[in-house]
Protein backbone atom coordinates (compact mmCIF):
# COMPACT_ATOMS: atom_id res chain seq x y z
CA UNK A 1 0.00 0.00 0.00
CA UNK A 2 1.84 3.39 -1.15
CA UNK A 3 0.33 5.40 2.08
CA UNK A 4 1.69 2.80 4.50
CA UNK A 5 5.13 2.82 2.15
CA UNK A 6 5.51 6.32 2.66
CA UNK A 7 4.80 6.22 6.29
CA UNK A 8 6.98 3.62 6.88
CA UNK A 9 9.41 5.18 4.79
CA UNK A 10 9.05 8.19 6.77
CA UNK A 11 9.37 6.77 10.22
CA UNK A 12 12.92 5.68 9.18
CA UNK A 13 13.62 8.96 10.65
CA UNK A 14 14.29 7.44 13.85
CA UNK A 15 16.25 9.19 16.71
CA UNK A 16 17.34 12.37 15.07
CA UNK A 17 20.37 14.23 16.04
CA UNK A 18 20.56 17.56 14.52
CA UNK A 19 23.67 19.17 13.41
CA UNK A 20 24.99 21.11 10.10
CA UNK A 21 22.14 23.88 9.85
CA UNK A 22 23.85 26.95 9.19
CA UNK A 23 21.99 29.64 7.60
CA UNK A 24 22.82 33.23 6.19
CA UNK A 25 19.83 35.31 7.38
CA UNK A 26 17.42 35.58 10.63
CA UNK A 27 14.49 34.19 8.66
CA UNK A 28 16.03 31.14 7.36
CA UNK A 29 18.30 30.33 10.96
CA UNK A 30 14.45 30.50 12.00
CA UNK A 31 12.68 28.59 9.84
CA UNK A 32 15.97 25.81 9.93
CA UNK A 33 15.15 26.02 13.65
CA UNK A 34 11.87 25.34 13.86
CA UNK A 35 12.42 22.24 10.77
CA UNK A 36 14.91 21.38 13.38
CA UNK A 37 12.55 21.27 16.49
CA UNK A 38 9.88 19.63 14.51
CA UNK A 39 12.16 16.83 13.63
CA UNK A 40 12.81 16.32 17.21
CA UNK A 41 9.29 15.42 17.91
CA UNK A 42 8.72 13.25 14.88
CA UNK A 43 11.91 11.62 16.97
CA UNK A 44 10.02 11.86 20.12
CA UNK A 45 6.82 10.75 18.60
CA UNK A 46 8.52 7.75 16.83
CA UNK A 47 10.82 6.79 19.62
CA UNK A 48 7.31 6.64 21.92
CA UNK A 49 5.43 4.80 19.61
CA UNK A 50 3.15 7.31 19.34
CA UNK A 51 1.21 7.26 16.17
CA UNK A 52 -1.03 10.44 17.01
CA UNK A 53 1.98 12.29 17.81
CA UNK A 54 3.40 11.47 14.77
CA UNK A 55 0.49 12.87 12.87
CA UNK A 56 -0.15 15.41 14.45
CA UNK A 57 3.18 16.32 12.65
CA UNK A 58 2.18 15.67 9.69
CA UNK A 59 0.99 18.41 6.36
CA UNK A 60 -2.22 18.85 7.29
CA UNK A 61 -2.98 18.24 3.41
CA UNK A 62 -2.24 14.27 4.57
CA UNK A 63 -5.45 14.02 5.62
CA UNK A 64 -8.63 14.00 3.02
CA UNK A 65 -10.73 15.93 5.03
CA UNK A 66 -8.36 18.57 3.91
CA UNK A 67 -10.26 17.95 0.69
CA UNK A 68 -6.79 17.67 -1.65
CA UNK A 69 -5.94 15.26 -4.35
CA UNK A 70 -2.32 14.31 -2.43
CA UNK A 71 -4.32 13.22 0.46
CA UNK A 72 -3.06 9.88 2.04
CA UNK A 73 -5.33 9.30 4.95
CA UNK A 74 -9.23 9.23 5.03
CA UNK A 75 -8.55 11.10 8.73
CA UNK A 76 -6.21 12.08 11.60
CA UNK A 77 -7.43 8.85 13.31
CA UNK A 78 -6.70 6.44 10.52
CA UNK A 79 -3.35 8.16 10.29
CA UNK A 80 -2.92 7.42 14.43
CA UNK A 81 -4.27 3.60 14.34
CA UNK A 82 -2.22 2.81 11.26
CA UNK A 83 0.86 4.41 12.39
CA UNK A 84 0.61 2.96 15.69
CA UNK A 85 0.95 -0.45 13.90
CA UNK A 86 3.90 0.74 11.73
CA UNK A 87 5.60 1.83 15.14
CA UNK A 88 5.20 -1.32 16.94
CA UNK A 89 6.29 -3.19 14.03
CA UNK A 90 9.24 -1.37 13.11
CA UNK A 91 10.69 -1.41 17.10
CA UNK A 92 13.80 0.91 18.19
CA UNK A 93 14.85 2.94 14.98
CA UNK A 94 18.88 3.62 13.99
CA UNK A 95 19.60 7.71 15.11
CA UNK A 96 20.29 9.84 12.19
CA UNK A 97 22.01 13.04 11.92
CA UNK A 98 20.69 15.75 9.88
CA UNK A 99 23.55 16.73 7.06
CA UNK A 100 21.57 19.75 5.70
CA UNK A 101 18.56 21.95 6.27
CA UNK A 102 17.59 23.37 2.58
CA UNK A 103 15.14 26.04 2.46
CA UNK A 104 13.44 26.30 -1.09
CA UNK A 105 11.15 29.52 -1.02
CA UNK A 106 8.61 30.32 1.88
CA UNK A 107 7.21 27.26 2.82
CA UNK A 108 9.20 23.82 1.64
CA UNK A 109 12.49 22.45 2.72
CA UNK A 110 14.11 19.61 1.84
CA UNK A 111 16.34 17.97 4.92
CA UNK A 112 19.30 15.26 3.91
CA UNK A 113 20.79 13.00 6.85
CA UNK A 114 24.13 11.48 7.29
CA UNK A 115 24.60 8.27 6.05
CA UNK A 116 21.09 8.64 4.44
CA UNK A 117 20.17 8.20 0.89
CA UNK A 118 16.93 10.97 -0.02
CA UNK A 119 15.72 13.95 1.72
CA UNK A 120 12.83 14.46 3.58
CA UNK A 121 10.36 17.03 2.48
CA UNK A 122 9.11 19.99 4.90
CA UNK A 123 6.38 22.11 4.34
CA UNK A 124 5.15 25.04 5.88
CA UNK A 125 1.70 25.82 6.86
CA UNK A 126 0.38 28.98 8.96
CA UNK A 127 4.09 29.30 10.05
CA UNK A 128 4.26 25.95 11.15
CA UNK A 129 6.72 23.36 9.72
CA UNK A 130 5.01 19.72 8.87
CA UNK A 131 6.64 16.59 7.58
CA UNK A 132 5.28 16.05 4.01
CA UNK A 133 4.46 12.78 2.61
CA UNK A 134 4.05 13.98 -0.84
CA UNK A 135 7.74 14.58 -1.62
CA UNK A 136 10.60 14.32 -2.49
CA UNK A 137 10.51 11.35 -5.11
CA UNK A 138 13.80 9.80 -3.58
CA UNK A 139 12.68 8.77 -0.27
CA UNK A 140 14.93 8.08 3.30
CA UNK A 141 15.66 4.38 3.39
CA UNK A 142 17.94 2.26 5.54
CA UNK A 143 21.89 3.37 5.56
CA UNK A 144 22.39 0.19 3.04
CA UNK A 145 19.25 0.40 1.05
CA UNK A 146 18.10 2.02 -2.08
CA UNK A 147 16.35 5.03 -3.12
CA UNK A 148 13.86 5.48 -5.75
CA UNK A 149 10.17 6.23 -6.33
CA UNK A 150 7.95 5.72 -3.34
CA UNK A 151 5.99 2.40 -3.28
CA UNK A 152 8.00 0.81 -6.11
CA UNK A 153 10.25 -0.35 -4.64
CA UNK A 154 8.43 -2.75 -1.56
CA UNK A 155 9.54 -0.61 1.01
Amino acid sequence: MRTTTKLALALVAGAIVVSGCGGTDDSAEADQAAIADRVQEINTAVSERDGDGYCALLEPDTFLGASTPDASFDSRDQCARETDQILKQAGSQPALVVEDIRIEGEDSALVSFTDRNGEASFVKVNDAWYLSLGAPETPITEATGATGPVGEDGG
